[in-house]
């Protein structure tokens, strides 16, 4: 009979995996909602201008235009824009903190050599994705924002900037990161088949998570 072990943090990391994202898919949908309403207001407005309707507006003493109503609402568009892009980072940097706190825990390596803590992760048969070194390259360069960092990401991941992309000394590595739902997602799977699983069989890594 092979002896079944119940693990603690692998049951944390799955949980854990969860909770965030449940927190990214809600924030997603609230950023979605308000980006939709400002952009009903925003065809109702032109409408009404197009209709002949009064502009809202306010001008100085001269005539010239401090602001209107359809340049406010834009604004508001692209804020819910950038919001989305940040939320998408930040939970990106948060599932790569989660798995590393797992993994660590797990092996008891609290080291900061990365590669290091893959040799204690396949020590404990714990199965790391290839693809996780993409996703160490990305938090790399959305935390430290320089060149090292991002020549590193765009050779190892391009396509998570915009097409065509190229670089200069100048370049702002965190801004130019762009991410998708897809990338979210994408990363979502490789932390999930990278951790600690919440039953080990004896000695053999099973091949799906609980």
């Amino acid at each position: 009979m092979v002896e079944i072990n119940f693990n603690m943090i692998g049951y944390e990391f799955s949980r854990g995996l969860r909770v965030l994202k449940e927190g990214y898919s809600s924030a997603i949908l609230a950023l979605e909602q308000k980006s939709d309403a400002i952009g009903t207001e925003l065809l109702d407005y032109r409408r009404h201008i197009a209709d002949g309707g009064e502009p809202d507006e306010e001008r100085d003493e001269d005539g010239f235009r401090l602001w209107d109503r359809e340049r406010l609402l834009e604004m508001d568009a692209e804020v819910c824009t950038a919001a989305a892009v940040e939320a998408r980072k930040a939970f990106i940097i948060a599932l790569y903190h989660h798995w590393e706190r797992a993994v660590r825990k797990d092996t008891g390596y609290h080291g900061r050599d990365h590669v290091k803590l893959l040799k204690e992760t396949a020590a404990k048969n714990i199965n790391v994705q290839p693809d996780l070194d993409r996703v160490r390259h990305l938090i790399n360069t959305l935390k430290h924002n320089n060149a090292e960092r991002g020549l590193q990401l765009l050779q190892h991941w391009p396509e998570v900037f915009p097409a065509n992309f190229s670089s200069d000394e100048h370049t702002d590595w965190y801004h130019s990161v762009i991410l998708t739902d897809a990338h979210v997602h994408q990363t979502l799977d490789i932390i999930s088949d990278s951790g600690p699983l919440t039953v080990r069989l004896g000695d053999i890594t099973s091949a799906n998570q609980t």
